[in-house]
This record gives structure tokens, sequence and C-alpha cells, in this order.
């Protein structure tokens, strides 16, 4: 059971180091993203701004190339807190200091997926630890129970000795004493409670 308890825990911390790691990665590519909108608006605004200049296009242009700049620079600072955050996660996730930089890979290939999804199910249920863990515990206790109907029927045991009483101090005479024990096994039926109980767990 604590085996399987240690594998539960490790495939948890996996699973979040690896949340981590992609959370990171979205927050990265939005960031690019956003710079690469405030770059193209701004060009847009130095054409616009030329154009006034030349007398082919109207101050209003750029006017509103320098709004449309701002909104889009305030989503840069939003999508560069985010990597902030989503860095710091992965670094306390992996028991790091918050503020360590980090040198991401790229990502590995996507596995090929299952043939179908009663395949996939049946993957992802053997890879749980936990339900191999109430799988042992199944079997321990139907061990328990096997054990207890085997010892249910009851047991007799018979107990003797021969004594020698002294009558007299020249003579003794012998005396036969006998003991009979009987004992009855009870059935177990927490455990039996406890074994129906795990397996409608499952």
């Amino acid at each position: 059971a604590l085996d399987h308890q240690r594998e539960k825990a490790e495939a948890e911390v996996i699973l979040d180091v690896k949340r981590g790691f992609f959370n990171l990665q979205t927050a990265l590519a939005l960031q690019a993203v956003a710079r690469a909108a405030v770059e193209q608006v701004d060009s847009h605004r130095k054409v616009a701004q030329s154009a006034v200049e030349a007398g082919t296009a109207l101050p209003i242009d750029v006017k509103r190339a320098e709004i449309e700049l701002a909104n889009l620079q305030t989503g840069v600072v939003k999508a560069e807190n985010g990597v902030a955050l989503a860095r710091a996660n992965l670094n306390r996730l992996m028991g790091r200091g918050l503020d360590v930089s980090l040198a991401l890979a790229s990502p590995p290939p996507l596995p090929a997926p299952p043939a179908s999804l009663e395949a996939a199910v049946n993957a992802a249920l053997k890879q749980r630890p936990e339900l191999a863990a109430l799988r042992a515990s199944i079997q321990a206790l139907e061990t328990s129970v096997g054990l207890a109907k085997t010892q249910k029927l009851p047991s007799a045991t018979v107990r003797g000795a021969v004594l020698h009483q002294r009558d007299s101090a020249f003579t003794r005479s012998p005396s036969v004493v006998a003991a009979l024990e009987f004992s009855m096994p009870i059935f177990d039926h927490k455990t039996s409670l406890d074994l129906r109980e795990v397996r409608a767990r499952l």
C-alpha cells in the first residue's frame, strides 16, 4: 500500500510539473503574439505620421493608431506578468527559487493516439496507482475472509493429568484429572463488509 501511495504522489508531482511547463510555454507564446502586434501597429502609426506630414492623410489616422498602440501595449504588460507568474509557479513545483531563470527546451512530440477510446480508457486505468492500491486491498481482504472461513468450525481440546495425593505420611493414592476445552470462532463480518466496500470503490 505504501508503494502505491508513493507512486501516486510521484505521478501527481510529474503531472503538476508538466502542466506548469506547458502553461509557461503558452504564456511565452501569448507574450510573443502581443509584442508582434505592438510592432505591427507601431509600424502603421509611423506610416500614418509620414502620410500626414506629406499631406496625404489626416491627423485622426495617427490618433487612431496611437490609441490602438496604447491598448496593445497594455496587453503586452499583462502577457509579461503572465510569463512571470507561470515561471514562478514552475520553479515552485520543481522546488527552486521563484525568480530563478529558466531555459525551456522544445516540448516533446505528442505520442501516437490510442487505437480506440476503449484502449485509451484501459491504459489509463492500468496506470492509476490508486486503483492498484484498491486491488491490493481487495486481495488482502479476500485472503482474510478465506482464512476466517477455514477457521469457522468449532474445535475441542482435551487435557489430562495424573495426580498423586498423599493419604497419610506413608501412602499415596493416584487420581486422574481431565479438562475439556471447547472454542467456537466467530466469523469476521467486518472484514467481509470492508471487502464489499473496497470492491464498490473500483
